[in-house]
C-alpha cells in the first residue's frame, strides 16, 4: 500500500500545466452513439476504437465514426470499461473544471434537510466525475479514487477540494482499483486529519475513523434508514445488529431505549462502536466476531429478538459474483429468522446494483419459505439522497433495504 503526503503549493503549477486538452482520439463506433446520447458514461472495449499508443488515465477527445466531437473522456486500455466521459463540451480539464462540477455538486446537497454534519459531497458518476467519491465529515474530507483517469489527474482537482476543506485524506484501497492497474493508496492529501471525527445525526453522536475505517469511514448512505429505524424502534425492544461496523444501528436503537448487541468482525469497528456508545451514553455490547457464525451459533442464547439488522458488505458487485451475494443473504435470513420474537422486524439491505428490490425479496422468500416463516414486506428504503441515483447511470442505484415483519 502506497501512502504519500502532497505539498498544496506545488499544485497550482501542476495545476496550469494542466490545462491541457486532450491530444488522442477514441473513436466511438456508431453501435455505441445512442448509449452516449443517452448520457451512460461508461463505454466498453467493443464500443471504441482506441489509439496503439495510450497513457493508463490519458485524457482523449471522443469523436463519432463521422469525425464529429463528441467529448472529452478518460481511457484506460486495460480497464472492463476503459472509457469514461467527463464532459461533452470540448474544454480543457483543468482546476476551472473541476471547481465548477464540485460547486455544483456542493450546491445540489445544499437544499437537502440530511440533519447532520456529514454528507457525500461528490457521488461518482452521477455527479459528473466518474471514480471519485468524496464524503465531508465536519470539514474533514475523505475521498475515493476509483480510476486511472481520476488517479492522474489527482494533483488537479486535489487542491480545489482544499480550498473548502480543513484537511483531505485519500482512502483508495478497495478492490475494484486492481482492475483499472493501481496499487492502493492510503494517505494524507492536505491539512492533517484527525484520527476520529466527530459527526452527528440528529441526536446520535458518531466518531468516525477515516484513517483505518472501512471505505471512507462510515457509511453516510444509510443515514436515512437510521433516522427510519430511529423513528420505529421502541423502548425495552431488543435489537441484534450484524455486520454493525461502528454501531450505526445498534447505537441508534440504545439512545431510543432499545436493548441492542452489535456484531462485527472488524477490531477497529468494534473498538469505534464501543466509543460511539460511550459518546452517547449508553451501554451496548459489541462482540467482535463472523456474523455468519455468530447468527447461526450464539446469537439464540441472547434472543428472541424484536428487530435484527443484517447489512452485510457487498461481496457481489459484478454479474459473475453476484450468485455468491444472493446465497449469503439467504443464509442470514434463513439463520436469523427463527431468532425473531412475534412480530418481529428484519432489516435486509444489500449494498450492490447487481440486486435490485426484486431479487433481494425473491430470496427473503425463500429463506422464509425453508424456514416454514411467513413475512411480510413493510418498506424499502433506498441510499440517502446525497447518493443521488441518476436515470442516465442506472448503476448510481445501489443500496437497498427491504423492511419485513414476522406474523
Amino acid at each position: 500500500m502506497l501512502t504519500h503526503s502532497v505539498s498544496i503549493e506545488s499544485f497550482w503549477d501542476r495545476d496550469r500545466l494542466a490545462m491541457m486538452k486532450a491530444k488522442k482520439v477514441v473513436v466511438l463506433r456508431n453501435g455505441a452513439r445512442r448509449k452516449f446520447e443517452k448520457g451512460f458514461p461508461w463505454f466498453q472495449r467493443n464500443d471504441v476504437r482506441m489509439p496503439e499508443e495510450l497513457g493508463q488515465g490519458e485524457l482523449v477527445r471522443i469523436e463519432g465514426q463521422d469525425g464529429s466531437f463528441l467529448g472529452i473522456g478518460m481511457a484506460n486500455r486495460g480497464a472492463r470499461f476503459p472509457v469514461k466521459i467527463l464532459t461533452t463540451e470540448d474544454r480543457a480539464i483543468d482546476g476551472a473544471f473541476f471547481r465548477e462540477r464540485l460547486d455544483a455538486a456542493w450546491a445540489y446537497r445544499a437544499g437537502m434537510e440530511l440533519e447532520s454534519n456529514a454528507w457525500r459531497w461528490v457521488h461518482g458518476e452521477a455527479d459528473g466525475l466518474p471514480g471519485l467519491i468524496v464524503d465531508w465529515f465536519d470539514g474533514h474530507v475523505a475521498v475515493q479514487v476509483r480510476n486511472a483517469g481520476m488517479e492522474r489527474l489527482k494533483d488537479v482537482w486535489a487542491p480545489v477540494l482544499a480550498e473548502r476543506a480543513k484537511s483531505v485524506y485519500e482512502r483508495s484501497d478497495m478492490a475494484g482499483r486492481k482492475e483499472e492497474g493501481l496499487e492502493d493508496v492510503n494517505g494524507q492529501l492536505s491539512g492533517d486529519t484527525p484520527d476520529r471525527v466527530e459527526i452527528f445525526e440528529r441526536n446520535v453522536k458518531y466518531l468516525v475513523p477515516i484513517k483505518d475505517g472501512l471505505k471512507t469511514g462510515h457509511f453516510l448512505d444509510q443515514r436515512n434508514s437510521r433516522y427510519r429505524f430511529a423513528d420505529r424502534v421502541k423502548t425495552g425492544e431488543k435489537v441484534l445488529d450484524l455486520f454493525c461496523y461502528t454501531g450505526g444501528f445498534s447505537v441508534v436503537g440504545a439512545v431510543v431505549g432499545a436493548e441492542s448487541l452489535g456484531v462485527d468482525l472488524k477490531y477497529v469497528a468494534v473498538e469505534t462502536a464501543r466509543a460511539n456508545a460511550i459518546a452517547n451514553g449508553v451501554d451496548v455490547p459489541f462482540v467482535q466476531g463472523n456474523a455468519f457464525d455468530y447468527v447461526a451459533k450464539d446469537a439464540e442464547a441472547s434472543g428472541p429478538y424484536d428487530w435484527v439488522i443484517l447489512d452485510p458488505p457487498a461481496i457481489g458487485k459484478t454479474k459473475e459474483t453476484r450468485e455468491s451475494l444472493k446465497w449469503g443473504i439467504w443464509k442470514l435470513v434463513h439463520d436469523a429468522l427463527p431468532l425473531l420474537a412475534a412480530n418481529g422486524k428484519m432489516v435486509v439491505c444489500a449494498c450492490t446494483w447487481q440486486m435490485n428490490v426484486d431479487d433481494c425479496w425473491e430470496v427473503i422468500q425463500l429463506a422464509a419459505g425453508d424456514q416454514g416463516v411467513r413475512v411480510v414486506l413493510e418498506e424499502v428504503t433506498l441510499q440517502d439522497l446525497d447518493h443521488p441515483a441518476v436515470a442516465h447511470f442506472p448503476q448510481s442505484l445501489y443500496l437497498k433495504c427491504l423492511w419485513v415483519r414476522r406474523v
